[in-house]
């Protein structure tokens, strides 16, 4: 242990002694994903020797490392989209919404993951595709309040929080069936409201239908 281990909080400096004493050979400069290390009182009231416990960690590493490429891929996206904190129930509406099927480009799904703010959550992750304007606004409809992260060279260079716009242009088809919309080739258009309620308003026939209650164009 080197004396920065004493430092306050010691739990956060004896972690970054340890951090530090793994081997970086050079052209290896990759973040760390994970850190493993053992519990020596544990393992020697268990009657292993310091050596042993050194063989089986040097053992524990390699193995690791052989696998953790085929998770990193999954893990991080160089350049592309990461869509965050989709309601579970809407993760694959959001999939659907946005055609993401289609794509060529790898597509990681994750479902039913833990959420600090809403429990569980689900996250999309989508390499080299920038959503357009047109794009998010169709995703508010679906998924109003995610989050998107673009990534650039795997670090997060803008948040953009989904929030539903003022006017809906050709992404909601209108309810009434006596609509110009619905017996004209027009595109629709809606008003919105009321955002809190999530409410919106045909322009041409003033029929009010709710957000959550919406069929897409």
């Amino acid at each position: 242990m080197s004396e920065i281990t004493s430092l306050e909080p010691r739990i956060v400096w004896e972690q970054f002694d340890a951090i530090t004493r793994v081997p970086r050979p050079s052209k290896k400069e990759g973040k760390i994903i994970g850190l493993v290390h053992p519990d020596y009182n544990e393992a020697l009231a268990n009657g292993l020797s310091a050596e042993r416990i050194n063989g089986i960690m040097e053992q524990n590493r390699t193995t690791l490392n052989d696998m953790l490429p085929r998770y990193s891929q999954v893990a991080a996206i160089k350049n592309g989209t990461v869509i965050d904190h989709i309601p579970v129930e809407k993760t694959f509406d959001v999939v659907n919404l946005l055609q993401l099927q289609h794509l060529s480009t790898p597509v990681t799904i994750g479902y039913n993951l833990s959420s600090k703010m809403v429990g569980t959550k689900g996250i999309i992750k989508v390499s080299d595709k920038f959503f357009t304007d047109d794009e998010i606004s169709r995703l508010s409809v679906v998924a109003p309040n995610v989050v998107l992260n673009i990534i650039k060279d795997y670090e997060v260079v803008e948040k953009k929080t989904v929030e539903t716009p003022d006017e809906l242009r050709g992404i909601v088809r209108c309810n009434n069936p006596k609509c110009i919309t619905n017996n004209e080739p027009m595109s629709t258009v809606f008003n919105v409201v009321d955002k809190k309620r999530g409410i919106l308003k045909c322009h041409y026939c003033d029929k009010e239908q709710y957000i959550d209650k919406v069929e897409l164009v």
